[in-house]
């Protein structure tokens, strides 16, 4: 269980630095940050941190094995038992209903479509590591 003066870590993780750093910039004050800007250094990262919420884009290069995409990290995170219950919301620019399905079915707890408000942010984060099993 987590302290109450124990700030929770959450861990971005986009190719894009100008959306990690906006997402960095709103959400610094209340939580620890980390950073990946693929789907493979956040699962070495998830190795040997603790993280409490991932914010993860579903668009990332998966041509090369370190460059997972979004899904792809997803579908690995969930598929290992340490970090299977980390709570996780994609966040992307691609809306369709096949892209939400997708990530849903891939385990995702919840969608977030670029632009995004700051309060939505804030407000889905806090949802989640108050209840992570609040779904989309």
């Amino acid at each position: 269980m987590i302290s109450e003066n124990e700030r929770k870590r959450i861990l971005i993780v986009d190719d894009e630095s100008d959306i990690t750093d906006y997402i960095e910039e709103i959400l610094r004050d209340k939580y620890d940050l980390l950073r990946a800007e693929t789907g493979g250094k956040a699962l070495t990262i998830l190795k040997s941190e603790k993280i409490h919420l991932i914010l993860m884009d579903i668009a990332m290069p998966g041509d090369k094995p370190e460059k997972l995409s979004g899904l792809d990290a997803l579908k690995a995170i969930r598929s290992n038992e340490d970090t299977a219950e980390i709570p996780v919301i994609m966040v992307t620019a691609l809306s369709s209903r096949e892209h939400k399905l997708a990530a849903k079915q891939a385990g995702a707890n919840d969608y977030l479509e670029k632009p995004f408000k700051n309060d939505i942010l804030l407000k889905k984060v806090s949802n989640l590591l108050d209840d992570p099993h609040n779904d989309f």
